[in-house]
């Protein structure tokens, strides 16, 4: 029995980008799952700075690394602008695209966008 699922355009979008994530660059994978995540190339910096230790409201502290792409990601929910780490910046989750994982936050406004990516959960 063989069956067919139409994608969304948003998902056929991003598994092309996911197929060149490893050409030219190290790839960054989920460590539970090893789904390419991200690359190396797309490495940013947001108030000067590529890696960035936070507390959340709960006193948890995230070590993230802040990247322009993360086609190895899934965002969900609706974007909050409460507690965010980057003034004028709103966030949401991000997860996994394979494992559903939780892997960081994609951090957006009307200007920009970028994922904040939990260190300790790549490889």
């Amino acid at each position: 029995m063989i069956f067919l699922f139409k994608e969304p355009s948003e998902n056929i979008q991003n598994k092309s980008k996911t197929k060149s994530l490893s050409l030219g660059s190290r790839a960054l994978c989920c460590k539970n799952c090893l789904n390419e995540v991200t690359n190396e190339n797309f490495a940013s910096e947001k108030n000067n700075s590529h890696i960035h230790s936070f507390a959340n409201p709960y006193g948890y502290i995230f070590t993230i690394r802040c990247f322009s792409l993360a086609p190895g990601t899934i965002s969900t929910g609706e974007f909050s602008p409460e507690f965010s780490w980057f003034k004028d910046f709103s966030w949401r989750i991000c997860l996994c695209r394979r494992c559903m994982s939780h892997l960081g936050w994609e951090f957006s406004n009307s200007k920009a966008s970028f994922f904040g990516l939990i260190d300790d959960k790549l490889v």
